[in-house]
């Protein structure tokens, strides 16, 4: 499927009769754009090159998701699901824990198998490259990464399930049929971390410098698209039972406190036993050192990074110069206006 011109929304999505409800369209992003992109990405097996954009939002995608689109859009839910849905680098996975566990009792002997087998990541189809670009990684591991919908269909209730795609694309109804809890964090602190992860993963493999990403990132063209679109995404449907939103600053500064909320938003009581130990079991040092959640393979053998990397608030601090900092405290001032999201952070 192509575009008649760079700039035209065209036909939805896959084609086939069974694709007609899909409430968005697709477009090509621009020669110039593109061009520029594969400069950062030279890397042939990175996600991030051949990518298309998805109205409404301009939501930057690769191209695969067209072909798990309807699933994912028909994927039936549950009433006692609970959906995680974050921009990237937000604090996905410790959130995706922190639910994993309350839902689950503090089953931390469950918790020893990897937290991707227990909380499938719902689009992770989109983001494993052909296993002739990946010839290290068994062929198996990679094409049963490509089964996670028909892994998340089949696990037993109650199921926790992760997205990075905003609320409008996400299975119809989802608020009214389900819990979601949307993880929200600073846009200084989540481009950083966006950075080293583009860096550290090879499907993404940026080669970059950090300033360059951090206009990728202000643009909105990075994958996932513009960080507040999907900010809004939430905050237009907060108040909404069975919406909660949390920061993760927040989780930061009081891990007690959102846990003792979250479990009576959920109402699924823990004792202050539980609770206690909960709080041990997602504190940073804790968190970084358990294997099921910090993957060792995505570990530089250069530098030690690992996926699971600082955890701090105001890591942007070492990366921002002074004149980027201030451009980016007035755009944020003027995205917070427009979004109407004033008095969040």
């Amino acid at each position: 499927m192509s575009c008649d011109s760079k700039n035209e929304c065209i036909d939805k999505c896959e084609p086939g009769k069974e694709r007609s409800n899909l409430p968005f369209q697709w477009r090509e992003i621009s020669e110039q754009e593109q061009r520029l992109r594969l400069q950062s990405w030279p890397e042939p097996m990175s996600v991030c090159r051949d990518v298309i954009a998805l109205e409404p939002g301009n939501v930057i995608v690769p191209r695969e998701f067209l072909d798990i689109a309807y699933q994912i859009y028909n994927f039936e839910i549950r009433s006692d699901d609970v959906f995680v849905v974050t921009f990237p680098k937000s604090g996905t996975t410790w959130a995706q824990e922190m639910i994993w566990q309350i839902t689950h009792h503090c089953d931390f002997e469950g918790g020893k198998v990897n937290l991707g087998a227990r909380s499938p990541f719902l689009e992770l189809p989109m983001l494993i490259p052909d296993h002739k670009l990946m010839p290290m990684v068994p062929k198996e591991k990679l094409l049963q990464a490509k089964r996670i919908l028909e892994l998340a269909r089949s696990m037993p209730s109650p199921r926790v399930i992760k997205s990075h795609l905003p609320i409008c694309f996400q299975p119809p109804n989802l608020l009214n049929r389900c819990k979601v809890v949307y993880l929200a964090r600073t846009p200084k602190d989540c481009c950083v971390s966006y950075y080293h992860h583009e860096q550290l993963v090879p499907i993404h493999g940026y080669e970059g410098d950090f300033k360059s990403y951090a206009s990728w990132f202000k643009r909105g063209q990075l994958l996932y698209g513009d960080y507040w679109f999907h900010l809004s995404e939430a905050v237009s449907r907060q108040g909404h039972p069975n919406l909660k939103i949390i920061w993760y600053e927040q989780m930061k500064k009081d891990l007690p406190g959102v846990l003792q909320e979250t479990c009576t938003w959920l109402e699924q009581p823990l004792s202050d036993w539980s609770l206690k130990e909960l709080v041990q079991h997602l504190s940073f040092d804790r968190f970084k050192s358990n294997s099921a959640v910090n993957n060792a393979a995505l570990t530089n053998p250069k530098t030690g990074q690992c996926f699971i990397r600082r955890g701090k608030i105001g890591d942007w601090k070492n990366h921002f110069d002074t004149e980027t900092s201030l451009e980016w405290d007035d755009w944020i001032q003027e995205k917070k206006r427009e979004f109407k999201i004033n008095n969040l952070f």
